[in-house]
């Protein structure tokens, strides 16, 4: 049953009408995402970093959304058991509204030139993360693709 869940979602993902994509760039062993500030809606900020998340899934509300975000922070942090500090963390999943959760599938961790210094994966459903947490800027992210679509 796990199995048929994860084939739907990855499904639902793949089928997604307006498809997003970062930008990478290769030299040698190590790879950067190209950051363009204009792909990017400003959701809001907490103490020490602020969220963004891709233009692509303002408009049209949904029951569930490819979702991408880049978390950057204000100050670059210190992760352990990385030996770079981390500027920014672009994340990847699959929102879903009516649950109120973010499946977290893919952050990956970048330092300040936006080499990628860590790749954290999941299997669907097994990181997931609640929206509605008062004050917070995911609770922001769910207001605006999830307030009216549920």
């Amino acid at each position: 049953m796990k199995t048929l869940l994860h084939f739907i979602m990855i499904s639902l993902i793949a089928f997604s009408a307006n498809a997003f994509e970062l930008q990478f760039e290769k030299k040698g062993d190590k790879e950067k995402i190209i950051h363009k500030s204009s792909d990017w809606h400003f959701v809001g900020k907490e103490n020490n970093y602020f969220l963004s998340m891709d233009k692509s899934m303002l408009g049209d509300k949904k029951d569930r959304y490819e979702f991408h975000s880049v978390t950057e922070f204000y100050t670059p942090y210190k992760y352990q058991g990385l030996d770079e500090s981390v500027h920014r963390i672009y994340t990847y999943g699959l929102l879903d509204c009516s649950n109120a959760v973010l499946h977290l599938m893919l952050n990956l961790y970048v330092d300040v030139n936006n080499t990628i210094v860590y790749r954290e994966y999941h299997q669907l459903g097994s990181y997931t993360s609640p929206l509605i947490v008062e004050r917070s800027v995911r609770k922001t992210v769910y207001d605006i693709l999830c307030r009216d679509s549920v």
